[in-house]
């Protein structure tokens, strides 16, 4: 499902599970994955879902939602929240360790002072 996902309940009934990420420097709330449970209407939930995604975005601060293409209810997603940049399935990946050390590598030392 993801690195970090969030059960989504309506009442006491689990309905799906959504992969979540903060992008605070582009002010959105990355919905990297959104899973329906099985026998779950995906259109249904996403119904349900999509209000509380503007919601919760709205009270980190952020000031969109966007949705990634993972999992039956992104599709459902992107025509309710009218989401014009969808992320692709491999977006905002967990860096490896080369990437790292390239980064690290990159990195320039402030110049002493004189």
């Amino acid at each position: 499902f993801g690195y970090y996902v969030l059960p989504f309940l309506l009442g006491d009934r689990l309905m799906g599970r959504i992969d979540l990420k903060s992008d605070r420097k582009n002010g959105a709330l990355l919905a990297l994955g959104a899973f329906a449970e099985e026998g779950q209407r995906p259109e249904a939930v996403a119904a349900e879902l999509a209000p509380e995604l503007t919601r919760l975005a709205s009270w980190l601060g952020l000031e969109r939602v966007i949705v990634g293409e993972r999992g039956e209810l992104a599709a459902p997603l992107h025509a309710i929240l009218h989401d014009s940049t969808p992320l692709p399935a491999d977006a905002y990946r967990e860096p490896s360790p080369e990437d790292t050390a390239t980064a690290e590598a990159d990195e320039v030392a402030p110049e002493p002072d004189s």
